[in-house]
């Protein structure tokens, strides 16, 4: 992540976004980059992780991925 200017997470709910980025080691190197989270949260959870990321210097984009595997086997 120290590289990456934007980071894409597409995990399975809150406390696997939590347990991956809000970790003391990845918040140290978010600022001025872009998070991009594409599960589908409650509001309130995203709003949350908003403004943690923003905390530090990074900004936020929610990108919820909507679906499931009848959706996917249909097309």
């Amino acid at each position: 992540m120290a590289q990456a200017d934007c980071v894409v997470l597409t995990l399975a709910d809150t406390a696997a976004i939590r347990a991956g980025l809000l970790t003391p080691a990845s918040l140290a190197v978010l600022r001025d980059k872009t998070v991009i989270q594409m599960a589908t949260i409650a509001q309130e959870e995203s709003l949350a992780l908003q403004a943690e990321i923003e905390r530090v210097g990074g900004s936020y984009c929610e990108a919820p991925v909507l679906g499931s595997l009848a959706e996917a086997q249909f097309i």
